[in-house]
């Protein structure tokens, strides 16, 4: 029973312990044989697991076994120096990493070894072998033409590993999105000219420095041109493209581009060697199978026809179809010869051809940008022009503004305006003399026609055409309202009335006495001055005549001389009216004493009386006037010409009170000298 016990006891410890630490010795490798790119990396992967209860000591990669010892630390192998990395750890990751990949890498057989603290606790891995590749580009069809489908396979001679991404290039430059794969084939769906001559490589994502040999899609002789016709402004550049192809067994040692004018010539010269192109035209050389012609400050001696040709080192010779260039100017055009105020204008950029890239055209007045107005396309529009859209107007593409059109000059025309009519000279007018009549206008055109009239109340009376109007010996008929009309074909526009007020002396003056019925000694009379005059009378003068003589009786600015019957005032009286442009003397007034009634006596020593009381009053009364006269020359001094124009309707009929006559108890006694 002891006997059969013990294998179960022993059982039971190795189950127990297997339970207790959890695993036992192991090494996995997924892959027993890895490929992997010439002079790039590779990863072996691997993973190990040994009980919980022990400890490692030593893990590591060796490639081959002496006797029975150990088998040495690959890290320290000096064929794998710095060219090996331990990527595991001491818990389950063994993954090993080759770098620099070499044929003789492939010799060898690779194993992962490990040693626990436990003396029967070693374990080594399977072996691992390498194979090694390189990447070559596969090309189906191998010639096509233009519009076949073509692909490229990336290959190798064995399966790199880990499903690799691959990038593929055209003469080194990675491929844009319509061509990116992440598989090893790469599909052109159409071939197109610019597919051709191009050298194709294939690459490993993460490898990328080492790349596929370079290989050529075989194809025949293409030269493609673009635009085939094109249209630019005088002073600006262009560009013209070529891409051509040829067999991969050839290289390119010429490409340049000539002028059709140089093709009758057996060697037609390279277009930028000529004279008229010098300094202008540049070639760029965009990759092995483009190049573009570049012609700056462009001339209208440049419209021609340009072609593109290029040579290889093996006498091939090839040239591609012409491209038409046409130089043109900017012109500015408008809608009609004729604009007037409020037409609707409409300005047009002109080209000989159409321009190329749809451009946006700017606009100028007067040198400055037009931003206020309507624009769309090459046309300026203005709905409703005014004077203020009058000026000098130009237009250019953007990107080229010092390349802009010749000014054209907006004349809008208009009626009619601040018609003005003026009188010549300027001051009133003397009755006998001569008046000039002018008339000015502000139109566009200029007023050809200048009308006069002269104004009555509501109606006008139609005078005579001419920019001046001229009266000669005026006189008082001519006193009126005048006006002009200026009148172009757009229309017409009167003047404001102009008062044409004609000065003349004083006329038709006379004397009268009031009152004029029976007086009595001592009564009470006034003699007053008419007159018509223009401007109004501005002195009276009175004079007495007895006899053989004369006696000035005063002078002011009323016309009426006040006084008492009594000895010594009667006499033959007259007056003098006075303006600013003459005096006139009216005809004689008598006045002759009363026959003295019975009252007489008393009446003299009354008279006496109150005479001496008279005299007192009178030295008064003339001081007051003399004061008041003062007062009313300043106030009359401010009064404007137009009211006292308005006295001239008729005679001068003003009768003032006592206080107002200047003449009041004067005594009619001076002699005129």
């Amino acid at each position: 029973m002891q006997f059969t016990k013990g294998p179960v006891i022993l059982t039971a410890v190795f189950c127990l312990l297997s339970g207790v630490f959890g695993q036992s010795y192991r090494v996995t490798n997924p892959s027993t044989s890895i490929c992997g790119l010439k002079k790039s990396s590779v990863d072996i992967p691997c993973t190990y697991s040994y009980p919980r209860n022990r400890k490692i000591i030593q893990a590591f990669w060796h490639i081959k076994m002496t006797g029975t010892k150990d088998a040495g630390d690959l890290s320290l192998d000096t064929r794998y120096q710095g060219r090996v990395e331990y990527l595991g750890d001491k818990v389950n990751n063994c993954t090993l990493r080759v770098k620099d990949l070499r044929e003789s890498d492939t010799v060898e057989k690779y194993k992962f070894r490990f040693i626990t603290d436990d003396p029967k606790g070693k374990l080594a891995g399977s072996e691992v072998s390498l194979t090694l590749t390189d990447l070559h580009v596969k090309v189906s069809p191998k010639s096509v033409n233009k519009g076949d489908r073509v692909t490229l396979t990336c290959s190798t001679t064995c399966s790199l590993s880990k499903n690799p991404t691959y990038i593929w290039y055209r003469d080194s430059q990675p491929l844009s999105n319509s061509h990116t794969t992440g598989s090893n084939t790469l599909s052109i769906p159409s071939f197109r000219t610019e597919d051709a001559g191009g050298y194709y490589s294939c690459a490993v994502r993460g490898h990328e420095a080492h790349p596929s040999p370079s290989v050529c899609i075989l194809s025949g002789w293409s030269v493609t041109s673009t635009p085939q016709s094109i249209c630019a402004l005088k002073g600006s550049s262009v560009e013209l493209h070529s891409y051509y192809t040829y067999p991969c067994d050839h290289a390119v040692t010429k490409a340049y581009w000539i002028t059709m004018w140089g093709k009758a010539k057996e060697n037609p010269p390279d277009l930028k060697l000529e004279e008229h192109y010098q300094g202008r035209a540049i070639y760029t050389e965009n990759n092995k199978n483009s190049q573009t012609l570049r012609i700056g400050n462009l001339s209208l001696g440049d419209s021609n026809s340009y072609q593109f040709r290029f040579i290889t080192d093996k006498g091939g010779k090839y040239s591609g179809l012409t491209v038409g260039l046409t130089v043109t100017e900017l012109q500015l055009l408008v809608n009609s010869a004729t604009v007037k105020e409020g037409d609707r204008v409409t300005l047009t950029c002109s080209t000989t051809c159409s321009l190329s890239n749809n451009p946006t055209y700017i606009w100028y007045r007067n040198s400055q940008p037009v931003n206020n107005l309507h624009r769309a396309d090459n046309r300026l529009d203005i709905d409703s022009v005014s004077i203020e859209d009058a000026g000098k107007y130009s237009c250019a593409v953007k990107g080229h503004g010092i390349h802009s059109s010749p000014e054209l000059i907006l004349n809008v025309r208009y009626t009619p305006r601040n018609t003005l009519g003026s009188v010549h000279p300027s001051v009133e007018p003397v009755e006998g003399s001569s008046v000039t009549l002018t008339c000015s206008s502000d139109a566009n055109r200029t007023a050809h026609t200048f009308t006069w009239y002269r104004k009555h109340r509501s109606e006008s009376t139609w005078l005579g055409q001419g920019w001046s109007y001229s009266i000669t010996n005026i006189s008082t008929k001519h006193s009126g309202l005048y006006y002009c009309k200026g009148e172009n074909k757009h229309g017409a526009s009167d003047s404001s009335a102009t008062f044409v007020d004609v000065h003349y002396s004083p006329r038709m003056t006379s004397a009268s006495l009031i009152p004029s019925g029976d007086l009595y000694e001592g009564d009470s009379v006034t003699l007053t001055c008419s007159s018509d005059a223009n401007p109004p009378v501005h002195t009276y003068t009175w004079y007495r005549k007895t006899g053989d003589e004369t006696v000035l009786q005063g002078t002011g600015r009323m016309p009426n001389l006040t006084f008492n019957l009594v000895p010594g005032v009667d006499g033959l009286y007259h007056c003098k009216a006075q303006n600013k442009v003459g005096l006139k003397n009216s005809t004689g007034v008598r006045v002759s004493l009363p026959v003295p009634n019975k009252h007489s006596s008393l009446y003299l020593v009354v008279g006496g009386v109150i005479g001496g009381m008279l005299a007192v009053v009178a030295g008064v009364l003339t001081g007051v006037a003399v004061h008041k006269r003062v007062t009313q020359t300043r106030e009359m001094s401010g009064t404007s010409t137009a009211a006292v124009r308005d006295t001239t309707a008729g005679p001068q009929a003003v009768q003032p009170g006592p206080a107002d006559d200047p003449y009041t108890g004067l005594k009619p006694h001076h002699q005129i000298p």
